[in-house]
């Protein structure tokens, strides 16, 4: 029901292991639930069983208020990743999770 609410996406994977690096920017439909959406993907990405490593933080960040960005991996790609990501969108940019894994 949460992907029900976007009406567009994208994906960023590592190449070698997805848990290193991880990312997905989405638009939200209009009228969907952002926090519901920010809370499934928060729930399924810490309740999930890692192979080949565990990664070290999610981040999740909101862009206004009809886009979501997710990333997760290793902490210095998600503090590099996090750092270009804010400073490209300044004050439209909400960091809303930053969780370790």
């Amino acid at each position: 029901e949460v992907v029900a609410m976007m009406d567009d996406a994208a994906s960023l994977q590592h190449g070698m292991n997805v848990n290193n690096f991880s990312a997905m920017a989405c638009h939200i439909k209009e009228g969907a639930d952002m926090q519901a959406i920010i809370n499934a993907i928060k729930e399924k990405t810490v309740s999930n069983r890692w192979l080949c490593g565990h990664p070290d933080r999610l981040i999740i960040v909101t862009i206004g208020e009809e886009y979501l960005v997710t990333a997760f991996g290793n902490g210095e790609i998600i503090d590099n990743f996090q750092s270009k990501l804010l400073g490209a969108y300044n004050e439209f940019a909400e960091l809303v999770v930053d969780e370790d894994l």
